[in-house]
């Protein structure tokens, strides 16, 4: 999975109710130097190498804000993940996304830090888009994964 993934606003998405799954879906804050509270996961990138990431053990937003999540495509024709927030959820991430801007957020899916974009603006609406070089089939993994279902 490509390191430069983006997350942004979206218009839309489709709804699918999951059950809550601790572990499926969260998101940490990363810091750049280990300590007490960060364990060290290394984030694969698409050309072999792998990234060593310092992640914070605070869940800041748990599978308990998911609504839904489906794979999509963006403007450009390129798969991408489309996720739906409860409104509690909703809150949640407008707060984490203001206090993190031009940071780096950890997104553990099924266990495993799976990206970390850069935090570019604050993330309103409880509606976010996760973009990124994978394929519609890493992308309909992902889903399965944050839907749930134990990876292949």
């Amino acid at each position: 999975m490509n390191t430069k993934i983006l997350v942004s606003i979206i218009l839309s998405v489709a709804h699918v109710t999951f059950a809550e799954d601790p572990g499926r879906f969260e998101i940490h804050a990363i810091s750049g130097v280990p300590s007490a509270s960060t364990t060290e996961q290394w984030l694969p990138g698409r050309d072999g190498t792998s990234e060593k990431i310092f992640v914070d053990s605070t869940v800041l937003l748990g599978p308990d804000s998911l609504r839904s999540a489906e794979v999509a495509f963006d403007r450009k024709g390129h798969p991408c993940i489309n996720i739906d927030l409860t409104d509690a959820g909703s809150k949640k991430l407008a707060a984490i996304t203001a206090d993190n801007v031009n940071k780096r957020l950890g997104f553990i899916i099924a266990g495993k830090l799976r990206m970390a974009p850069v935090v570019r603006e604050p993330i309103t609406g409880g509606k976010l888009q996760i973009t990124g070089t994978f394929t519609p089939e890493e992308a309909a993994e992902i889903v399965d994964m944050v839907r749930g279902k134990e990876p292949q």
